[in-house]
């Protein structure tokens, strides 16, 4: 396993090949191949980078299932595209979080929401974020 840079540097690709996703509607494989080439030679962690890109397209459906109920005043459809990415790609983490805990996958997906997202979208994918952590901790 690589170290937590390498997998911050994985979480920006994740939500930029997500978005890419949702926006050409190209297969998971092909954006998978895409951004392999397009990033060789760069420090990141390849594998997480494949597993959350990959586990997220899969379960996108089921995803958006489990976050939907604490979109309150949106809806899958109003949703930013950037937001939708990385409340699917925080859903996923948090589902399967590979060690790391709760806080800093909701910590990480405001920070590319600040980076990536609207003005003040990080504060609603925080608290989607955080209400999917208490859900899943009562399961």
């Amino acid at each position: 396993m690589m170290g937590l840079a390498a997998i911050k540097k994985a979480r920006n690709f994740v939500c930029q090949a997500l978005y890419q996703w949702q926006l050409t509607e190209q297969s998971g494989e092909d954006i998978l191949k895409q951004f392999l080439e397009v990033n060789a030679g760069k420090s990141f962690d390849q594998d997480y980078f494949e597993r959350v890109l990959m586990g997220v397209i899969q379960e996108a459906v089921e995803l958006d299932a489990f976050f939907e109920p604490y979109l309150k005043d949106h809806t899958l459809e109003t949703l930013t595209r950037v937001e939708c990415a990385i409340l699917r790609m925080g859903t996923y983490e948090l589902m399967y979080p590979h060690g790391l805990s709760d806080a800093a996958i909701i910590s990480e997906s405001v920070r590319l929401s600040k980076r990536f997202g609207s003005k003040e979208g990080y504060r609603f994918v925080n608290a989607v974020l955080d209400q999917v952590a208490h859900q899943l901790k009562a399961e």
